[in-house]
């Protein structure tokens, strides 16, 4: 889904660069705010998603008949493994800053004059 969003923006970032340099911006400038703008949304992604996989699992824990399950009828303790939380959080935020950088690739290799020659046309 980020990834969709990042794609999706491409056309509007082409003609935001081009007109942050024309006012002076530096290309350096351009892929530091590429990363602010994006960097926030894809942290609270991954904290939102991990906080509604936990919730979600203590849900289901909560509300099954655990004796066709674990055979007896307390429900199973909910564990949460830090290690696993841990790389799978990691596997996330890298595929966003991944996604970034290839957005980032892409869009170096557009003319940021090509961005200008698009302020008028609306869609």
């Amino acid at each position: 889904v980020f990834a969709i969003a990042l794609a999706a923006g491409a056309n509007d970032r082409l003609r935001r660069n081009g007109i942050l340099r024309a006012l002076g911006f530096q290309s350096r400038q351009g892929t530091g705010l590429l990363f602010i703008e994006n960097a926030p949304l894809a942290v609270a992604g991954v904290v939102a998603g991990t906080l509604t996989g936990i919730g979600i699992a203590a849900l289901v824990l909560q509300t099954i008949d655990p004796v066709g399950f674990v055979g007896r009828p307390t429900a199973p303790p909910l564990i949460v493994d830090p290690l696993t939380l841990g790389v799978t959080v990691a596997g996330f935020l890298a595929a966003a800053v991944l996604a970034i950088a290839v957005a980032l690739v892409l869009d170096t290799g557009r003319s940021s004059a090509a961005g200008l020659r698009t302020l008028g046309e609306e869609r």
